[in-house]
C-alpha cells in the first residue's frame, strides 16, 4: 500500500505559473518555481485539486459543463501533468 500513497504525494500546484494552452511561453516562464509549502499543506492542496478535477470531469461527461468549467478542467489537468513531468525528470 505504500506505493499507492507515494503516487498521490505531490507538491502544491501554482496554477498562475502554468502556461496557457496553445501559447508559447518565454524561457523564464517554462519552469516557474513553485512556492515552498509544508508537506501536509501540499497533500491537502493536491487532494483538493484532484477533487475539483473529478467534479469537473463528471460535469463534462454528464453534459452539464459550461465553457468556463471545461477551461478550468484543462488548466488543472495541464498543471497536474506539468507537476508529474517535474517528478519524472
Amino acid at each position: 500500500m505504500e506505493w499507492m500513497t507515494m503516487l498521490r504525494d505531490t507538491n502544491a500546484f501554482d496554477l498562475s505559473a502554468t502556461p496557457i494552452p496553445f501559447r508559447t511561453a518565454h524561457v523564464g516562464q517554462q519552469d516557474s518555481p513553485v512556492p515552498v509549502v509544508s508537506q501536509s499543506e501540499a497533500r491537502a492542496d493536491a487532494r483538493l485539486i484532484e477533487q475539483e478535477i473529478t467534479r469537473l470531469t463528471w460535469a463534462v461527461l454528464d453534459g452539464g459543463a459550461t465553457l468556463s468549467d471545461r477551461q478550468r478542467l484543462a488548466e488543472l489537468v495541464n498543471a497536474q501533468h506539468s507537476q508529474r513531468r517535474r517528478f519524472d525528470r
